[in-house]
């Protein structure tokens, strides 16, 4: 069971992460079933964040909206006693957040999902180095029922989507007030999306097109056209907001009647950028994502997710240049 956890803890790594040059590998020729092999691995995936014990962190740890910190609470122990001799916990629980937030940007994959291969990963690892998983286990669900409750020292970049996954709306409750900025980015990192694309969807001929960047921000526009006639039309925006950036959207159907507010365009924070994925979400709960990801050199896909009716709604649009 190790080898298939550790390849899918490689592979969620991998795809989630900016990976510094491979380094060779130390132990040749045994390396999917080699527990110093999975120890070298998450010893390597440890090297490519920073690790915060200076907060409050509801369930113990999360991670930061950019994946770059893992927040482990502050009141928890650095090591237990366990049967074997003291064991040093927070490389394995800090593996499971990485794992996770990597698997997490995956557009569509449910947190529950992430959750399971993150938790499979840390059982693997503490079992690699010789720990009773048992003895482990009992350690963490002694604190998280004594210190997850919590939220006096909440980092202001803690990722909230698990929290909103799981429904824990009292928690959320508490948390919402001091969150959350966007991850920070210039709106240059996303001039990939510059230029026309042109799809189809739902029987409708559709078309975005991004200007070039001017006055730090991007422009766009998308349109939808059925039966030779417009079924609507977007206008959109992507402005500099503090560090970060963010997405702005209006509709308009018919006579260019605005479907919006006049002052309450559609607002979408950025919360995940990678070369070629951006993510945004608005403030709902639970959000509404949409995801930008460049398929190559002449295609994007387009991926909003929301709930309606109580249920989760997935909505791709592709694209590619004419």
């Amino acid at each position: 069971m190790r080898a298939v956890v550790l390849s899918l803890a490689l592979g969620a790594l991998a795809a989630g992460m900016t990976m510094a040059a491979a380094r060779p590998l130390p132990f040749e020729g045994d390396h999917l079933q080699s527990d110093p092999m999975l120890l070298d691995a998450m010893e390597s995936a440890l090297g490519k964040v920073r690790l915060d014990r200076e907060h409050d962190v509801p369930y113990l740890a999360g991670y930061s909206v950019d994946g770059r910190t893992i927040y482990i609470h502050r009141e928890l122990p650095r090591s237990f006693a366990g049967s074997r001799g003291r064991v040093e916990s927070d490389r394995f629980l800090a593996l499971h957040e990485i794992v996770e937030k990597a698997l997490e940007n995956l557009p569509g994959l449910a947190y529950q999902h992430a959750h399971q291969i993150a938790l499979r990963a840390e059982r693997a690892a503490v079992e690699a180095a010789g720990v009773d998983w048992r003895e482990y286990d009992a350690f963490m669900q002694k604190w998280i029922a004594q210190a997850a409750s919590k939220t006096d020292r909440v980092p202001k970049d803690l990722d909230l989507q698990p929290y909103r996954d799981e429904h824990d709306t009292e928690l959320l409750k508490k948390l919402t007030p001091v969150q959350q900025p966007g991850v920070p980015a210039a709106v240059s990192e996303l001039g990939w999306l510059a230029g026309r694309w042109v799809g189809r969807w739902n029987g409708m001929d559709v078309e975005e097109s991004w200007l070039p960047a001017m006055g730090g921000g991007l422009v766009g526009t998308f349109r939808a056209i059925e039966g030779g006639k417009p079924a609507f039309y977007e206008l959109c925006a992507l402005e500099p907001e503090g560090a970060s950036v963010t997405l702005r959207i209006r509709h308009f159907g018919d006579g260019l009647v605005a479907w919006e507010e006049k002052e309450r365009p559609l607002a979408f924070r950025l919360v995940s950028l990678r070369p070629g994925i951006a993510r945004f979400e608005d403030s709902s709960d639970p959000p509404e994502r949409l995801t930008y990801r460049r398929l190559g050199r002449r295609a994007i896909e387009i991926v909003l997710e929301k709930t309606a009716d109580g249920k989760p709604r997935r909505t791709v649009f592709r694209f590619a240049r004419p």
